[in-house]
């Protein structure tokens, strides 16, 4: 039987890592996100390593996008296995007090609602067969907000705290979940790209030590085997 991941954001930092990871242990990989030309360069690097792939184009912020998206991954690669969520936006941070509803609304779609979507679509049958896992990557200022850094962070907080919760009543069904919070710049990412050529968004005062990707897909390989803690933060844990 096919194993499959399926990736949801796919780029060319964490997501790319975790492609490669699984990949080596004979996963077939469905690579999810909204540029076309970013998919197909990840694909060619799976391609030379002969892992399996397939390429889906897809926008998260419209969670109506959900169940045909899953549909072509299990007809194209079969049942999903593990997902893994951790969608980019190519938005700004927003300041907490500019925050209203018009302006979070697709970022609370993208960063949790979606990924609620797909959960409640595969999950039955990762019950059923008693094997699975949810991993994601969020922020650290999902756990811990910071000054001028609110937005899409706000809804990596709503779904920490979903996945916090999901891993206390699915564990007795051998699904496994893992979270990776990162308080950095993830080497090879297209964050790192804008840091390098100074058009980060990011605030000034705010110090971000580079991490390395291949890092963080040990720890997710690791927790789909329940053989890490819920949660790992890199590059140091953050004070609760």
């Amino acid at each position: 039987m096919n194993k499959v991941i399926a990736i949801f954001g796919a780029g060319p930092g964490l997501g790319k890592s975790v492609a490669l990871r699984f990949g080596r242990e004979g996963y077939q990989i469905a690579l999810v996100g909204r540029t076309l030309a970013s998919l197909q360069s990840l694909a060619v690097s799976l391609d030379a390593q002969g892992i399996t792939n397939a390429t889906f184009c897809a926008d998260l912020t419209h969670e109506n996008n959900i169940l045909p998206l899953l549909h072509e991954i299990q007809k194209t690669l079969g049942d999903i296995e593990v997902v893994y969520y951790a969608p980019a936006s190519t938005e700004a941070f927003l300041p907490a007090s500019t925050l209203t509803v018009d302006n979070i609304r697709d970022r609370m779609s993208m960063g949790f609602i979606s990924l609620i979507a797909i959960i409640h679509h595969l999950l039955p049958t990762m019950q059923q067969r008693r094997r699975g896992a949810v991993l994601a990557a969020f922020g650290g200022n999902a756990v811990m907000g910071l000054p001028y850094m609110s937005g899409l962070a706000t809804a990596q907080a709503a779904a920490r705290n979903y996945l916090y919760s999901l891993q206390g009543e699915v564990a007795h069904d051998n699904i496994h979940v893992g979270i990776i919070g990162i308080s950095g710049v993830i080497k090879g990412s297209a964050y790192h790209a804008s840091v390098t050529a100074g058009t980060s968004d990011a605030p000034d005062f705010l110090e971000m030590p580079l991490i390395d990707p291949d890092e963080m897909a040990e720890v997710l390989w690791k927790a789909s085997h329940g053989q890490a803690e819920l949660e790992t933060f890199f590059p140091f844990e953050i004070a609760h």
